[in-house]
């Protein structure tokens, strides 16, 4: 299936990713907070844009199947937020920050694709962000230091009903993509988008790059 082969030839950005010091921290809990609430706080940002694209699937889609499908992508992503939510509350900070240029690239790559292509595409530009996180989730939920302060993470992106959301997506991508030269092209940019998002977030010091 499409779906599945547009991960497999994106597993050098996955793996990457995983890689990266910023999700090692979040396993081993040596992530320093800030940097942890300032990735919080910009992505609660970019959740609101991708819950846009989402609702812009529903408005174009061909039939009731399809905005079924986009339709439960925006509850489980208000769901999603309710991790941020938690944290906010627990460690006092705020999630109504202004967007950095990490998270302004990806929002606005996700908007021009929900604006202007069809619901293949949407799909496409949406469904790294998912796969990519159920991944990171189950990678780290089988190694990590149990008295990590980011557990909720990794349980959240770890579980089953996270991973249903995902499947949602690859549906969506193997039964309504059409464009394959977009979707492959949209999907490896998210891929791209993903990798940068956490890099700025490691670099960040006191919620500023």
């Amino acid at each position: 299936m499409l779906a599945n082969e547009l991960f497999d030839k994106n597993m050098d950005i996955v793996k990457s990713c995983l890689q990266h010091p910023f999700v090692a921290g979040i396993a081993s809990g040596s992530l320093e907070r800030e940097k942890f609430v300032y990735y919080m706080s910009q992505d609660a940002f970019y959740l609101t844009a991708y819950a846009r694209a989402f609702a812009l699937g529903i408005a174009k889609s061909p039939d009731e199947k399809a905005m079924r499908m986009f339709k439960s992508q925006v509850d489980a992503t208000f769901a999603e937020l309710n991790l941020h939510a938690g944290y906010s509350n627990k460690w006092g900070f705020s999630l109504d920050v202004s967007p950095a240029k990490a998270t302004l690239n990806y929002t606005n790559f996700l908007e021009r694709v929900a604006a202007f292509d069809d619901i293949g595409s949407i799909a496409a530009a949406t469904l790294p962000c998912s796969i990519l996180y159920a991944y990171l989730g189950t990678e780290l939920s089988q190694d990590f230091n149990p008295s990590t302060p980011y557990k909720s993470w990794i349980d959240t992106y770890s579980s089953a009903e996270f991973k249903q959301g995902t499947a949602v997506l690859e549906s969506l991508v193997n039964e309504y993509g059409v464009d394959e030269h977009k979707i492959r092209t949209y999907y490896r940019r998210a891929m791209e988008l993903e990798y940068d998002f956490f890099a700025a977030a490691y670099k960040s010091t006191n919620n500023k790059i």
